[in-house]
């Protein structure tokens, strides 16, 4: 079977000339941050209310990037590549569902998902992606991929709530 690994990526303003950020720098987690907030707004795009969807999906998924490691460095080009955890908190009302044989159902069904795992009340996906400057120095480019599962989760556990709520 084969599967596609798609990288999105993001784009921040350094100093001039600024030197690349490493991997856990602040700067770099909020574009791996803003990534995965980019991965929700496409897959709602075009629904009523999309950018409130969104929002709410973030707020309530409390993203984070944890055990990060540089896994490799090539100076001439000043880039980094790094690799570690990305995490969504669970709901409890998230965390019964996955527990029913729907929940564990949906998780399984796409290649993507059946690759997030359960960890107390959060869900978390091993990340890889790169930071590293454009040619001129001046913008800090990140590109990331291995976490469309964890969006996919994110968004289907948290939106029709969501979209219930601003019904209201």
């Amino acid at each position: 079977m084969r599967t596609a690994f798609i990288v999105f990526f993001a784009v921040m303003s350094l100093p001039a000339h600024g030197q690349t950020p490493p991997c856990s720098d602040t700067r770099t987690i909020e574009l791996v941050k803003r990534i995965f907030e980019q991965a929700i707004e496409r897959r709602v795009a075009g629904q009523p209310r999309a950018k409130d969807i969104v929002s709410g999906v973030m707020a309530r998924s409390s993203v984070t990037v944890r055990s990060i490691r540089t896994a490799s460095t090539e100076k001439d080009a000043g880039k980094h590549f790094c690799e570690g955890i990305l995490e969504i908190e669970l709901s409890p009302r998230s965390i019964a569902y996955l527990n029913t044989p729907e929940g564990r159902a949906m998780l399984a069904k796409g290649f993507d998902t059946r690759t997030v795992r359960i960890e107390g009340n959060k869900a978390a996906r091993d990340v890889r992606y790169t930071s590293h400057t454009t040619d001129d120095g001046k913008q800090h480019f990140v590109e990331a991929g291995n976490f469309q599962g964890l969006a996919e989760l994110a968004y289907r556990l948290t939106a029709p709530e969501i979209a219930d709520q601003l019904k209201q």
